[in-house]
This record gives C-alpha cells, structure tokens and sequence, in this order.
C-alpha cells in the first residue's frame, strides 16, 4: 500500500478547523474554542515526521481507508454533473409488448444490454 496521498492535508487544518462545523466536530473542538495555528500544526507534524511516527500513522489511516472500501488517487475528481441521457423511445411492437406483461429479455432477446437498461 502506498502512502496516503492526504499528507498534505495538515497545511490546510487551521482554515478547515476554523472554516468548516463538519471539520471542528471530526477534530473534537468546541465552536468558539481556539484551534491550533499554522506553526502549531506543521511543528507538530514535523516531530512526527522526525521521528517516524507520520508514516505509522498514515498507513495505519491508509489502511481503515482501503477496508472501508476507498482508495485515495492523487489527482482525482468526482463530478457530479447532471448530463441528459438520450431519449429511448420504444417502437408500437415494443408498447404492445410491454403492455402484454412481456419482460425485458422476451422483448429483447438478442440485445441483452438493452434489455438491461429497459424498465418494462
């Protein structure tokens, strides 16, 4: 397993503590309550750093991660965009065997993707 690509994420842990309610609550701070500041975190990380214990700790995260099923790719988006898909418009053979109760793969029996995607 390689390491995680989330090192960086302690550059941004003042803003995100101080920014967001969902980071305060995972950091445990009271709202209103001082945060650490910048040097604070990267001193920190740095003695961690120094003495081998970010690298435990980041593969022990990597690795609840990777058991929960994601898997972190430096680089990666996730868009969420609605597109339109085209329209399937059915032929009247096809309505009429719709309404007749035939399934999607008595319909389609030699397009079995499409009869995957037809709700019938």
């Amino acid at each position: 397993m390689k390491p995680s690509s989330l090192f960086s994420l302690s550059d941004h842990l003042e803003r995100l503590s101080q920014d967001r309610l969902s980071w305060m609550r995972f950091l445990d701070f009271d709202l209103g309550e001082t945060t650490p500041d910048e040097n604070t975190i990267r001193h920190f990380r740095n003695r961690m750093s120094e003495t081998g214990t970010l690298k435990r700790v980041m593969k022990a995260f990597d690795w609840q991660l990777h058991k929960k099923g994601y898997i972190p790719m430096s680089g990666q988006i996730v868009d969420a965009s609605l597109v339109p898909a085209p329209k399937q418009r059915n032929t009247e053979g096809e309505k009429e065997a719709i309404k007749a109760g035939k399934t999607a793969r008595e319909i389609w029996p030699e397009r079995p993707n499409k009869a995957a995607q037809k709700d019938t």
